[in-house]
């Protein structure tokens, strides 16, 4: 369009020149070619001044990338490492895995249409930690761990060294179209897409007399593979005057897929004690995620953008399980280790570019 204009201005100029040099060669000035693209440069400014229409989308769409650093803590609704009984008779402790905040990369590629303001975008989460916690049993306690409704577990006397080490390995790949609407005030994007979530956990606790002899080693793997629907919305608000804004991310996502449960209790010289097959079934997972926080956009040229974010980040996974069943004094929870809610709290920082 740029060229077209150039094209018809730099022919009206040179058309009027030659009318003048008919009409009066005497009062006819000569015009360079240097001469002719100044004229059509002022021109063109002429243009760039004349207001937009409403109509016309202020985002220069393109490519995108994001690199995000979530630090999160997980939370679980069930999160008992093992229970202490006594000293006295008839009480308990509950101890439970001390999960802290963790860092977590997730990254993020799309593209919008600069005109339609439709695109698409591509987003991977990978959450991979663990917890571990160890306790030597003093006099007059003893300390059980039992992480499966079904079997027995272990139980721990005076001199014994237990200790429980829980880990969360999460997949999360989303892929969504999505529609956006900018102006210089702000903007709303919307999405739909499809979830693809892979998810294990994993508790091993072990039992160590005060000679270093291993008496019991049990491992409870819980593992989850499904997909489903995901949808999200973004309201983005910039501040006057300003390359800062604030915005609020919503997504929600429903997943569908199969679960699995392995339980195995080991005694001395790896004698099978007890033990669970895998218990394979289909579950139905519900994920809210919430985002609110800032925003930065700062042009670098004339078809790039870097984009930075700070915000609070919450989640919350219902039916997602947990590394144990064990519940309140002692006793094993109705529910299995497959029942449990998931939930993370922390930050994300975000840095990235469009093009």
């Amino acid at each position: 369009m740029r060229f077209e204009i150039k094209s018809l201005l730099a022919t009206a100029v040179l058309g009027l020149s030659g009318l003048a040099s008919t009409a009066g060669a005497q009062d006819a000035q000569q015009v360079s070619y240097e001469q002719l693209l100044d004229r059509v440069a002022r021109l063109e400014g002429e243009w760039a001044e004349v207001p937009a229409s409403a109509d016309v989308s202020t985002d220069d769409g393109g490519h995108y990338f994001m690199f995000e650093n979530v630090i999160v803590a997980p939370f679980f609704s069930q999160n008992t490492s093992s229970i202490v009984i006594g000293p006295v008779v008839g009480s308990s402790t509950v101890r439970e895995f001390g999960w802290g905040m963790e860092s977590n990369p997730r990254i993020e590629f799309g593209y919008v249409n600069a005109y339609t303001g439709n695109g698409w975008r591509a987003r991977y989460w990978n959450f991979d930690h663990n917890q571990n916690e160890s306790m030597l049993v003093p006099v007059g306690v003893a300390v059980n761990i039992n992480p499966n409704n079904t079997r027995p577990g272990f139980t721990a006397g005076v001199g014994d060294t237990v200790t429980a080490n829980h880990r969360l390995r999460l997949h999360v790949l989303d892929v969504d179209f999505l529609k956006r609407d900018m102006s210089e005030d702000g903007g709303f994007t919307a999405s739909v897409g499809l979830r693809y979530v892979r998810m294990d956990q994993f508790l091993r606790a072990e039992r160590v007399d005060a000679g270093g002899t291993l008496l019991n080693n049990l491992l409870q793997r819980h593992d989850f593979e499904g997909i489903g629907p995901t949808i999200a919305a973004e309201c983005l608000k910039r501040f006057d005057c300003s390359y800062w804004g604030a915005f609020l991310n919503a997504r929600g996502s429903l997943l569908y897929g199969d679960s699995n449960l392995r339980y195995d209790n080991f005694s001395v010289g790896g004698v099978l004690e007890n033990n669970v097959t895998d218990i394979n079934g289909q579950d139905l997972i519900k994920v809210a995620e919430l985002q609110i926080g800032l925003d930065y956009r700062r042009p670098i040229g004339s078809c790039h953008e870097i984009i930075l974010r700070v915000a609070l980040e919450a989640q919350y996974w219902s039916n997602a399980g947990s590394g144990s069943a064990q519940g309140f004094n002692g006793v094993t929870s109705v529910d299995s280790a497959q029942d449990a809610d998931l939930g993370f709290f922390g930050v994300s920082i975000a840095a990235g570019f469009d093009w």
